[in-house]
């Protein structure tokens, strides 16, 4: 211990000592000639500037996905990336950063720095999902989504449930224990400062009595708005009510008719929903890519886009559903441009080839996909009809045409037949006629059957659940004739045959019942002379007039999905207040039979339209068997009928008991009122009573008048 310390005390006293004493004679700093004479606060830079730290990424993006090369295949990489990438914009100095391992080899992924934000957003936007070779596609996303990335938990940390709440019931109206239809209907009243006050109102169809009113914006007006501006139109199923405004489109829905949903597509002129609801075509005819907008209804967000184009001067080629709501298609040029649900990828990434192509329509059958076009003659290829199958695209059946002026596509709606109405010319191109080529598509081989007739045709419809079509022939109204055809005639019971003709009838349109059997055949137009309005009433099963009747000035017809009840009407365009006749603006409701039961008018009368029914569980032969069976189920019935008969008459004639009761109270209450003042009535006429009989003379005077006279031959 004392050697230890006895050198700690040299050390310390004596090397130390020594410097400072041989460090400086005069007992200076002895630092002093190593340091600076300048400020301390000088960095010695002058006037260079400090780079300030940018923390902003909104310029790079993030590529993966990249091959990995070598070391000596960088420099190629590199070019073939920056030749790509500059297509979007200016690539910043050094922008380009691929990390490599140890070996020098990329490790598959690359940062990119743009000089703006924009340019880096059209990287994302265009070259996303980029296709370089069989094995590589680029994905390019925002240098930012590193930070969200980054901050994902390694633990997953489930979010907290979402308090339940629950969806209105979309089918309410389906379980009405009358079995009642609904109906919208649109017009508008004077307003406020002329400013028109739109109505909507949503009712039920009663039994040959007056609508009642469902819902009429009721939570819309206590918020002091309309509920709808323009027009509206059901969902194929009836599920929703969509309503047009100016910035999009509206869904609603459910017992009082909650927003279902909003799609923002502004000015839209079309509306098409899927057969099965679950997909929404919106177009405005814009010049924009986004003239045309398929959306998916539940979740509201846009699927595709694309421009409304036309070819060869015509309209915009609009979008059709197939019936399974599956596949939605357009025709192009010489092509036929099939996109599946829900990817709205071209199918087999290709278009149907379908040369000259004029027109197309799909099957409404759900059971065997289908559509059919017709192309004119080209020099010297005839015009032809082809029914391909989808998505096989197999030609089901071909048939070449000649002569050809037009073609007309009519599908019956099961889909069993497929008409084909052809304007044909005669060599000279003089004689115009028409023949209809008949497509039996459910049988093997898919058999064509021709029908001439060289008279001018009108209208054609096929029955919607049966083997019948109607055809309006002549030459002009009034006096034409309608004749109607079977597909199952003949001897064989397969064969087309006539049923009936009905000879000057004066008619220009034809509406089958839903169900089939009854046809409304109506005048409708400018070009129908006096008999503008005629309705005739027809059973074809019994070849019987039910009724003719007249609505003046008709421009619309539609059954109720049941086939009980027929709506007409005389309708405008919202935006025509110049509109001559407006006092027949309104509509009328009739039974199947052409019974007129209710009438609304309003000078302002937009719209109205039934609310479709989903499609029924029954096939068509279950149908017929009920229809076979109806008088099994006839009392039942009645006797149903008959209850709600009474039970609107006791509602009725408890309305008159009370509005007598009311009556009779506020008599006795005048006349209360009356004898508290009899005293003062009698003292202002100085002491008369008129109520005294005393004060009255009565005299009885006789006449004799001769009510008839019968003269007796004897």
């Amino acid at each position: 211990m004392s050697e230890e310390r006895e050198y700690e005390e040299e050390y310390e006293g004596g090397e130390e000592e020594e410097y400072y004493q041989n460090g400086d004679d005069e007992g200076g700093d002895p630092l002093a000639d190593w340091m600076s004479e300048e400020d301390p606060d000088d960095d010695g830079l002058g006037d260079f500037q400090r780079p300030q730290l940018r923390m902003d990424f909104s310029t790079a993006v993030v590529v993966d996905n990249i091959p990995r090369v070598p070391a000596e295949k960088l420099v190629k990489l590199r070019g073939v990336v920056t030749k790509l990438f500059n297509q979007c914009g200016t690539i910043q100095e050094n922008g380009i950063c691929i990390p490599t391992d140890a070996a020098g080899e990329s490790l598959g992924f690359m940062f990119i720095n743009f000089t703006t934000a924009e340019e880096a957003r059209s990287a994302v936007a265009v070259i996303n999902n980029y296709q370089l070779d069989k094995r590589h596609q680029f994905h390019v996303f925002p240098y930012e989504r590193l930070d969200q990335l980054a901050s994902v938990p390694d633990e997953y940390a489930p979010p907290p449930p979402m308090e339940y709440r629950p969806r209105p019931d979309l089918g309410s109206w389906l379980a009405d224990e009358n079995h009642r239809d609904q109906f919208v209907i649109r017009y508008s009243m004077p307003g406020v400062g002329g400013t028109p006050a739109h109505e909507t109102i949503v009712n039920w169809c009663e039994r040959f009595a007056p609508p009642t009113q469902c819902y009429g914006g009721e939570r819309e007006k206590a918020q002091g708005k309309a509920w709808v501006e323009l027009y509206v139109t059901w969902s194929p199923q009836g599920t929703y009510l969509a309503s047009l405004h100016i910035p999009g489109i509206a869904l609603w829905g459910g017992e009082q008719f909650e927003k279902q949903g909003r799609f923002a597509h502004s000015n839209v002129k079309v509306i098409e929903f899927s057969p099965c609801e679950n997909y929404l075509l919106t177009c405005n005819f814009d010049t924009t890519e986004r003239a045309m907008i398929v959306w998916e209804v539940r979740s509201g967000a846009v699927l595709r886009t694309f421009p409304a184009r036309a070819f060869e001067g015509g309209p915009p080629s609009l979008f059709k559903w197939s019936p399974d709501g599956r596949f939605i298609a357009r025709k192009g040029r010489d092509c036929v441009s099939i996109y599946a649900l829900p990817s709205m990828a071209l199918l087999d990434k290709k278009s149907l080839k379908a040369t000259g192509i004029a027109d197309f329509e799909w099957s409404p059958s759900t059971s065997s996909c289908a559509l059919a076009y017709w192309a004119p003659e080209q020099d010297n290829t005839p015009a032809r009809v082809s029914v391909v199958e989808i998505p096989s695209r197999k030609d089901l059946r071909q048939k070449n045409l000649f002569n050809v002026s037009e073609c007309r596509l009519h599908w019956q709606n099961e889909g069993t037949y497929l008409c084909v109405k052809v304007l044909r010319h005669s060599k000279t191109k003089k004689t115009m006629y028409n023949n209809f080529e008949l497509f039996r598509v459910a049988d093997p081989q898919v058999p064509v059957e021709m029908l001439e007739l060289r008279s001018n045709v009108i209208a054609f419809a096929w029955e919607p659940t049966g083997d019948r079509f109607a055809i309006v022939h002549g030459t002009e109204l009034p006096r034409v004739n309608i004749t109607f055809y079977t597909m199952k005639g003949g001897a064989s019971g397969n064969e087309l045959a006539e049923v009936v003709t009905l000879e000057d009838k004066p008619v220009n349109h034809l509406y089958w019942s839903p169900q089939g059997q009854f046809i409304v055949m109506a005048a409708m137009g400018e070009n129908t002379g006096g008999t503008n309005g005629y309705l005739n009433f027809y059973d074809v099963e019994s070849k019987t007039i039910l009724r003719e009747s007249e609505h003046f000035r008709l421009s619309y017809l539609e059954w109720d999905p049941s086939g009980r009840y027929i709506c007409t009407a005389v309708n405008q365009p919202i935006d025509g207040s110049h509109w001559k006749a407006q006092m027949d603006n309104g509509y009328r409701l009739w039974s199947f039979q052409g019974e007129q039961f209710y009438e609304l008018t309003k000078d302002n009368f937009y719209q109205v339209l039934w609310r479709p029914r989903p499609v029924s569980l029954l096939s068509s032969e279950e149908k017929k068997k009920v229809v076979r069976n109806l008088k099994k189920y006839e009392r039942r019935f009645e006797r149903a009928d008959k209850i709600a008969s009474r039970r609107k008459a006791r509602a009725a004639m408890a309305g008159k008991v009370r509005q007598k009761q009311a009556f009779r109270a506020h008599v006795a209450a005048r006349r209360e009122r009356l004898l508290a003042r009899h005293h003062e009535l009698v003292e202002l006429r100085d002491g008369y009573d008129s109520h005294d009989e005393a004060n009255f003379f009565v005299e009885t005077r006789t006449r004799e008048v001769i009510m008839s006279v019968k003269t007796d031959i004897v």
